[in-house]
């Protein structure tokens, strides 16, 4: 084979590898926003923590009871997923929350619907056939209100359970559209004594199994709501050793093909 064909080819297979690489780190998501039809995003949009498109629009009606059963889902790059989305509880879907105020269009309107915990019970939110080995999961959850209690979001799956606790400052102030919310304030307290003051998201790391359950835990009819917007899962991404082995691979595959002798 001629010289120059055959750099060339291995040039082109070494791409090809780094082109797979670079593919390997990029995170791929599930984003779930809880809407109306007046607020659904479009697949374009970009809202919350990680960057992700195509969320999936679960849309109920506003003011109605919003159980889900094993709901279909894709993944941020618009294709199809086994994993299931089930809701059982709740007090409903309320869209009359305002948008936030900060710079992302998507992430305002992400905060503008969502699901009401008051009521007879909190809802209880349940993943089944997530596609990803490990992952970890935001959720979009903050409180409206003058009342000061406890909240709780609780967060299961086979790695173990973790509960993080928030209140509302109770200063309508920093309620919806009347504060710049950027950068969106992450609930991070696990000491129900001391919880994170107007917290807008939870995080939960590192979150391993096919199922995760999230439970909305503190809120008191007419009075203080848990209100859960969405929730973003996110694949793990390969650690850096894992990239810089398929980098050698790729490095040494090259070099292989460079000293084969001409035919």
């Amino acid at each position: 084979m001629n010289l120059l064909v055959r750099n060339l080819l291995a040039l082109g297979g070494g791409c090809s590898i780094f082109l797979m690489v670079m593919t390997a780190q990029a995170a791929v998501s599930i984003g779930i926003n809880f809407c109306d039809s007046g607020s659904q995003l479009a697949s374009a949009s970009d809202p919350g923590i990680v960057s992700g498109s195509n969320w999936n629009n679960i849309v109920g009606t506003n003011g109605l009871n919003f159980s889900v059963s094993n709901a279909a889902l894709n993944d941020s790059t618009g294709n199809s997923t086994a994993a299931r989305l089930s809701i059982t509880g709740g007090n409903g879907l309320y869209n009359e929350y305002g948008s936030l105020a900060t710079s992302n269009a998507a992430t305002n309107l992400l905060y503008s619907c969502g699901i009401c915990c008051g009521g007879i019970s909190d809802p209880i939110i349940t993943l089944t056939n997530i596609p990803f080995d490990s992952y970890d999961v935001y959720v979009y959850a903050d409180a409206e209100t003058t009342d000061q209690s406890t909240l709780s979001i609780t967060g299961t799956s086979s790695s173990g359970t973790s509960t993080f606790y928030y209140n509302s400052s109770g200063d309508n102030s920093t309620w919806h559209g009347n504060v710049t919310d950027l950068p969106l304030l992450q609930t991070t307290s696990a000491d129900v004594g001391s919880p994170t003051i107007n917290g807008r998201y939870v995080l939960f790391q590192n979150m391993t199994g096919t199922t995760f359950t999230l439970d909305a835990g503190g809120s008191i009819d007419g009075i203080i709501s848990n209100n859960v917007y969405g929730l973003q899962i996110v694949g793990a991404v390969p650690e850096p050793s894992t990239v810089v082995l398929l980098s050698l691979c790729g490095f040494c595959w090259m070099l292989r093909n460079r000293r084969r002798p001409l035919v």
